[in-house]
């Protein structure tokens, strides 16, 4: 700790009884929108990556028109990569709501094993 005694209204104030130690800030990765969320690979030991997990990579692969959006197995492959923490999968496709959701966890599960969760709308969480 660093810093130097004042001198208040008289009264001496020391640097040390007033200086906490540093406290060690979150990484946050927030992503989407894209296909390739190998970019984030140079960041490591994340503390919470948010991005989008749009297919499960059999329905990805049989799409005719493959859209810029990222599977859960190519992220969660990346998220393991990076050491993320916690990972919140955001941006699914629709065709996966209340019935195939387990779908996504289950193959998120077998490329990543950090905790994992869907997010939904209006989501709120701690850092």
């Amino acid at each position: 700790m660093k810093g130097k005694s004042i001198i208040v209204n008289g009264e001496i104030i020391r640097a040390k009884d007033v200086i906490i130690p540093p406290k060690r800030g979150k990484k946050i990765i927030i992503g989407g929108d894209n296909n390739e969320p190998e970019r984030f690979l140079k960041f490591k030991n994340i503390d919470l990556m948010v991005h989008e997990a749009t297919y499960i990579q059999k329905d990805f692969d049989s799409l005719k028109t493959k859209y810029l959006h990222t599977t859960v197995k190519q992220l969660a492959i990346v998220a393991s990569k990076m050491g993320v923490k916690k990972l919140i999968l955001t941006h699914i496709s629709p065709r996966y709501y209340k019935r195939r959701e387990f779908e996504i966890l289950e193959e998120a599960k077998k490329f990543y094993s950090g905790e994992l969760v869907l997010a939904y709308d209006l989501m709120e969480l701690e850092v």
